[in-house]
């Protein structure tokens, strides 16, 4: 098994990552519970203040992609409540959802659903110290 650093230095096993991208931190498979508050959402008012649990696809350092059942647009603020599966402790960030896509697929539960890519606010973020290790033991 090989291992990759982040621009932190933070290690990860080549095993779950996700090498096709360019980012500055690599994504790592990651079915995490989360919980999803819409706090701002100006193009779509009456999605905010909803609270919705969904599953992580992946996570990074900064981030999180996750497939919603709703469409929720670029710019929205969330705010998340994580639990990864190798840590009992809930991660709270917020962030902001960067893209979004829909995918029809007939062997999910629903006709419709969409992709989102979300930046955690991880500046200033008491937890953050805690995520960066929980991630990098992924």
């Amino acid at each position: 098994m090989g291992v990759a650093a982040n621009s932190k230095g933070f290690a990860f096993s080549h095993d779950k990552l996700l090498m096709n991208e360019h980012r500055r931190d690599p994504r790592i498979k990651e079915h995490a519970d989360v919980s999803v508050k819409i706090q701002s959402a100006p193009e779509v008012r009456d999605i905010e203040g909803r609270v919705f649990p969904f599953h992580s696809e992946d996570v990074s350092l900064h981030g999180i992609k996750m497939s919603v059942d709703i469409p929720v647009p670029i710019g929205v603020l969330l705010e998340l409540e994580i639990m990864l599966h190798n840590s009992s402790m809930k991660y709270r960030f917020l962030g902001s959802v960067v893209w979004a896509d829909a995918v029809d697929d007939d062997n999910l539960e629903h006709d419709c659903w969409h992709k989102i890519g979300i930046s955690l606010h991880t500046q200033a973020n008491p937890q953050f110290d805690s995520w960066a290790t929980s991630i990098s033991n992924l």
